[in-house]
């Protein structure tokens, strides 16, 4: 007797199923570990650093200045966009400012003191500003926004008002601001040598700086207001973290610097 072979349609479209299943089983599969391995191959170039002038810097670390990586200082882009992260970080210095006599459009001729921006913007110490159109020499605290002042004789301080209409030196410290933006709003910027400032060796970077953003931290008004592109140099520490010592302007009528030391100290300022 003769066996026959019945064909079964819906067993044979199963086996079609199965297969066809497999297969697609097995793509994934080798797509999901070629996805592995080109991000482990990403994750080892970053970590091992590249040799290409984008990647010149190392990444930033936003949390703290201590952690701050190590650029080549002979790298201008490096060496700026670092200089702009450890002061973004910034949380105190002591700064002083001096506007050549014959620069107009300032609020402010000196300023020596200290700033804090944790855990609020403040500022003290001594200075000549131009308070009611005339240049005074006034002990100064800035807290709350407000502009605390004591003249020479004055034995309490008094409140002016809102600082930032005459001239607020918190400002200095401004993450968004502040120098971190200055620096990193510098344009078509070299290096240009090597200088001792405040003891402290440093690298000479210039370039310029559109006016307005200087006019956060260099308010100017009237005849005297900045425009276009201002002649900057930066004076940046050639070590970690790579504080910004000191910045100098250029204008047709003089010169304005900005030097900073003593970061990171404890500063505690209280409103009078």
């Amino acid at each position: 007797m003769k066996t026959q072979l019945t064909h079964t349609p819906h067993l044979a479209g199963t086996a079609r199923k199965r297969s066809r299943a497999l297969l697609s089983a097995a793509v994934g599969a080798a797509a999901v570990v070629a996805l592995v391995a080109g991000c482990a191959s990403d994750d080892d170039d970053d970590s091992t650093g590249t040799t290409t002038a984008a990647a010149s810097a190392p990444s930033m670390i936003e949390t703290s200045r201590s952690e701050q990586p190590k650029v080549s200082t002979t790298d201008a882009d490096a060496l700026v966009k670092q200089s702009a992260q450890t002061t973004r970080l910034m949380q105190s210095a002591h700064v002083e400012l001096k506007v050549d006599d014959k620069v107009m459009g300032l609020p402010v001729r000196e300023v020596k003191g200290d700033l804090t921006s944790n855990p609020a913007p403040k500022a003290q110490g001594e200075g000549k500003f131009r308070i009611n159109n005339n240049d005074t020499e006034v002990a100064f605290i800035v807290s709350d926004g407000q502009l605390y002042i004591k003249k020479d004789g004055d034995s309490e301080y008094t409140s002016i008002g809102e600082a930032s209409k005459v001239y607020d030196p918190a400002i200095i410290l401004d993450r968004e601001q502040g120098l971190a933006k200055i620096i990193e709003s510098l344009k078509s910027f070299k290096l240009d040598g090597s200088e001792t400032v405040n003891g402290v060796q440093a690298k000479k970077v210039t370039g310029t700086v559109p006016a307005e953003v200087l006019d956060k931290v260099f308010p100017t008004q009237g005849d005297g207001k900045f425009s276009g592109a201002i002649p900057v140099t930066l004076y940046i520490a050639d070590a970690a973290p790579y504080n910004l010592v000191k910045v100098n302007l250029k204008v047709d009528t003089g010169e304005i610097n900005l030097t900073t030391s003593d970061w990171q100290k404890k500063v505690d300022i209280q409103a009078p």
